[in-house]
């Protein structure tokens, strides 16, 4: 299930690379949870990836809106590019837990 419509408190950590979140379990409560969206989301030219790794490492202006993640990540050029991820995709909440469930693709 996608994460955003059972969360609250959905936020990034300093570090932009950590989300975190209050997930609703089986149990009807919120159990704080994290996952850390670097082991799972890189760049690519200047787009965002699944199943990659350290998109911070070339990103500014990291931010969310909802469920959506924003970023300019650098292109293999230099250049600067607009981006962004829609996390209900990517990330799931099991239980109570962030966890990865991506289905691969950009955006």
């Amino acid at each position: 299930m996608s994460f955003y419509e059972t969360s609250r408190n959905v936020r990034l950590d300093e570090d932009n690379r950590t989300l975190r979140a209050e997930c609703k379990g089986s149990d009807g409560k919120f159990h704080p949870t994290s996952i850390d969206l670097g082991m799972h989301l890189g760049n690519h030219n200047g787009s965002f990836v699944w199943h990659g790794e350290n998109f911070n490492e070339t990103a500014r202006d990291v931010r969310l809106g909802g469920s959506m993640l924003y970023a300019d990540l650098r292109s293999p050029e230099g250049t600067w590019n607009a981006a962004h991820i829609d996390l209900n995709k990517v990330v799931g909440n099991d239980d109570g837990q962030l966890v990865n469930a991506g289905i691969g693709g950009n955006r």
